[in-house]
């Protein structure tokens, strides 16, 4: 009885040690998550700031681009038609000659004027485009389900795919596909960037990725986060993508395999074991005890 005694004495304390030891650990793990949250949060400050960069650039080239394609056409006409001008014909002599040509600094003062208009409209402009282009949603949703990869590749015939990228992994190949909705008017006048990412080894969609230029948009037509992320998963799922799920088992296995390592609803499954076999352990312990 005695020895018996000690046993549940000695169990009891190895349990308080790892309950112990699970709240330092999760501790540690908190403290990790924090530290990561952080870095990731001055990673993706420094990251919108470049592309807003970036994005200001992008405007400038284009807009220059225009400039000197319009600068380019006009010394074509003027190499084709010679040296003609609006000064040299007849019904602009009236205007030239006593205005222009006879009146000190006019012909100067003009210039400046329409230097400056050009200036203040080309900057207006390049204002108006920053300011549409830094209103982005952008939405990740993890979504961890099993999926038709035929079906998707069916979904995905009508769609011209701005980006394909394939990640071979040791047990798993990760797919990233990316494509812009074709209907402007179904999303309130911009048409969104849209990207899925899933494993073709275990047939799981792991991620969901939208980008949606609402200040294309008036305000009343705007999407939300919540509308846009809805609207996707009800094409997804109206076009079958995606698997039922039959067994609740499976629908708790994880989505990526790492060799042969248990994955998640592997570990889960053993947890639920051991924990039922704690507690009839412990129930044995009670018993004894009394």
């Amino acid at each position: 009885m005695a020895r018996s005694m000690d046993l549940v004495k000695n169990v009891r304390g190895v349990r308080n040690e790892m309950e112990l030891t699970t709240r330092m650990s999760d501790i540690v793990a908190d403290e990790r998550t924090y530290m990561v949250h952080v870095e990731s949060s001055k990673s993706l400050r420094d990251v919108v700031s470049g592309h807003s960069d970036m994005q200001r650039t992008a405007n400038t080239l284009e807009m220059m681009q225009v400039i000197l394609a319009g600068s380019l056409a006009f010394d074509i006409l003027d190499r084709v038609t010679g040296e003609w001008t609006t000064m040299a014909s007849e019904w602009m002599r009236g205007f030239v000659e006593p205005m222009i040509k006879s009146t000190p600094a006019v012909w100067f003062i003009t210039s400046m004027f329409f230097w400056l208009l050009l200036a203040i409209l080309l900057l207006k402009l390049l204002h108006n485009m920053a300011w549409k282009s830094a209103g982005v949603i952008t939405i990740r949703k993890i979504v961890n389900r099993k999926i038709h990869i035929s079906k998707l590749d069916r979904f995905l015939l009508d769609k011209e795919l701005t980006y394909e990228e394939h990640e071979h992994g040791v047990t798993n190949e990760i797919v990233k596909l990316g494509w812009q909705a074709k209907d402007k008017r179904e999303w309130g006048g911009a048409a969104p960037d849209i990207g899925v990412v899933y494993d073709a080894t275990s047939t799981y969609l792991l991620e969901i990725v939208i980008e949606y230029r609402r200040r294309e948009v008036k305000k009343s037509l705007q999407f939300s986060a919540e509308h846009l992320l809805k609207k996707v998963t009800e094409m997804l799922s109206r076009a079958g993508v995606f698997q039922k799920v039959e067994d609740g088992h499976q629908a708790q296995q994880g989505a990526i395999s790492f060799g042969n390592r248990p994955n998640r609803g592997d570990i889960d499954h053993i947890a639920e074991d051991l924990k039922k076999a704690q507690q009839t352990l412990y129930g044995e312990e009670d018993e004894v005890y009394d």
